[in-house]
C-alpha cells in the first residue's frame, strides 16, 4: 500500500488557477471546518480577476481570514 499522500492523489494535484476555473457559476462551494480549511484556494475565491458569481460558500467553522464573506 503506498502511504504517500502526493503519489496517490498525483493526478488531483493543481494550480491555485487551475481549481478555481473548475468552479462555475452558481456552484455551491463547500470548505471544511477547522484545520481542514483548504486556506490556499480562499485568495482566488476572492480574487478579482476571476469571473464568479451566484455563488455560495458554506463553511462551518474557518479558523483563518474569511474574505468572501465582505459585501
Amino acid at each position: 500500500m503506498n502511504t504517500n499522500w502526493r503519489a496517490r492523489c498525483s493526478k488531483k494535484l493543481m494550480s491555485l488557477q487551475q481549481a478555481i476555473r473548475m468552479i462555475r457559476r452558481g456552484d455551491h462551494i463547500h470548505l471544511s471546518d477547522g484545520s481542514a480549511t483548504p486556506l490556499g484556494i480562499i485568495p482566488g475565491l476572492v480574487d478579482h480577476d476571476v469571473d464568479l458569481g451566484d455563488n455560495e460558500i458554506i463553511h462551518l467553522l474557518t479558523l483563518g481570514e474569511a474574505p468572501y464573506v465582505q459585501p
